[in-house]
């Protein structure tokens, strides 16, 4: 089964008799990171030039939201930033605020090595506060970063299955760390005590956040469960960077603060600014995701019991049961060689009706044919009642962009993991692409979902807050409008 892949307008604002400029977005291919950077700003100049007023404006600085690929030697990504800060301010006449990542690949209106709309360069989202006669554009960047300094926890590396042996030091100093509840058996329900930077405490109205874009490492679901929190009215979107160790040291490689961090999350939110309704703000949707290379093998099951983020038994029986009876219905139409025949994934949404257009769609990780147990990669509460389709993975090339928008794109895309280094796209040549920013990795992305309410106050539910997606091949596309 294949979903659908459609592009919303979010961000919509009322039209207004003198409209300026709030996004610019570019991508350049180029080798050389100098040129790709002054391609980028280059651009950007010249959109500035042509949509905002020449009338001197107020605003302190403008923002910028950088992705980089691997392609670019590792001294000259170190300095990335910090370039991209000078020749910028140089373009443009103002100071501006760099926040970004290295991820494999970028994206734009080329192919590399049959990947469609992904390449290697260097691929920019920027941002100008234009307040002015249109008192719907109001909106100030507010950049950050959250680390391990703010109390941040690695859930992950404890909550495999999320059962664990108690006599084990590590799990007791975790424990210690989180301040465990008695009768709590999900990390979910663990207290958080992680403390907000000031960027994001300074906020006196949370519902004034219309966007949270982000940059992140692999282990940052608690930073986003404190977001989902806090700006639960906020789209909140994340790109997880590319992991680097073998390509510069760094465990991750992210920019922010004039710093490049190894681990974290650094991110821009952007606030409406005082005086500005929000009913001129934007409209209640959401991302819009697209799974192009999955294949219903099962028929919608309600969840009858689980555990954690392990579902013990669907209407017909125990899951693991039902998975293994779908995967020999399968068998016969299974390609001999496809790499990825093995790949499971469940697909869980809060009705039967809304299997086709909402939920979220998450690995098998492993089960347990004795127990009837399956586990699912999220550090969530997949309750009962809810309901599940099992996938198998067919395809795992990335939706194709839209062939052309008047407004800035923004596409992140969950790759292939490959277990090496990418080769250099040789044959995406050189170009700059307008209106297209994003990137792809291997980590895959982060984005607000509509909450569905959860059947209990105590346990975050895997549908609602921000779902993280590396499913490969899949797309999660957002635009935004001037």
């Amino acid at each position: 089964m294949h979903s659908a892949i459609l592009p919303k307008l979010l961000l919509q604002r009322k039209a207004a008799s003198a409209r300026r400029l709030l996004w610019v977005a570019a991508s350049s291919t180029s080798s050389s990171l100098d040129a790709a950077i002054s391609e980028c700003a280059d651009s950007i100049k010249a959109t500035l030039a042509k949509r905002t007023a020449a009338k001197k404006r107020a605003q302190t600085h403008d923002s910028c939201f950088a992705l980089v690929s691997q392609s670019f030697s590792a001294a000259d990504v170190e300095t990335a930033a910090q370039r991209l800060q000078d020749r910028l301010s140089k373009a443009t006449g103002v100071d501006v605020a760099i926040t970004g990542a290295v991820v494999d690949r970028i994206a734009t209106n080329t192919s590399c090595h049959g990947s469609s709309g992904l390449s290697d360069g260097v691929s920019v989202l920027y941002h100008r506060p234009e307040p002015g006669t249109c008192s719907d554009a109001g909106l100030e960047a507010k950049p950050f970063y959250i680390g391990d300094m703010h109390g941040r926890q690695r859930l992950r590396e404890v909550a495999v299955g999320r059962w664990h042996n108690t006599t084990t030091d590590r799990f007791r100093d975790y424990q210690r760390l989180i301040q465990w509840k008695d009768g709590q058996s999900s990390v979910t329900q663990a207290a958080s005590h992680l403390k907000l930077p000031k960027e994001l405490e300074e906020i006196s109205d949370p519902s004034a956040v219309e966007l949270i874009l982000m940059a992140a490492d692999k282990d940052s679901s608690q930073v986003f469960d404190a977001l989902d929190s806090r700006f639960s009215r906020a789209v909140r979107l994340a790109i997880v960077g590319s992991q680097t160790p073998f390509f510069n040291g760094r465990e991750f490689t992210l920019f922010g603060s004039n710093q490049v961090y190894e681990s974290g999350v650094v991110g821009v939110a952007f606030v409406r600014s005082q005086g500005v309704s929000s009913d001129n703000s934007r409209a209640v949707e959401q991302p819009q995701v697209a799974y192009t290379g999955l294949r219903a093998i099962s028929d919608v099951l309600e969840i009858r019991r689980s555990k954690g983020n392990v579902v013990l038994e669907v209407e017909n029986g125990e899951a693991a049961h039902q998975l293994i009876a779908s995967i020999r219905k399968q068998r016969k139409s299974l390609s001999s060689d496809r790499s990825s025949e093995n790949r499971l994934f469940a697909k869980i949404t809060p009705s039967k009706e809304s299997m086709l257009n909402s939920g979220v769609v998450l690995q098998v990780t492993g089960g347990d044919p004795a127990k009837g147990g399956l586990a699912i990669d999220t550090t969530k509460d997949i309750e009962p009642g809810r309901f599940i389709q099992f996938m198998m993975l067919e395809d795992s090339s990335a939706a194709s962009l839209p062939e052309s928008t008047d407004q800035p794109t923004l596409r992140f895309t969950a790759k292939e993991y490959s277990g090496m280094a990418e080769p250099a796209c040789t044959d995406a040549g050189t170009s700059i692409a307008t209106n297209v920013f994003g990137g792809a990795t291997e980590g895959g992305f982060v984005y607000s979902i509509s909450s569905t309410g959860s059947k209990s106050n105590t346990i975050k539910s895997v549908l609602s807050g921000s779902a993280e997606c590396a499913v490969p091949g899949s797309s999660m596309l957002f635009t935004l409008d001037n």
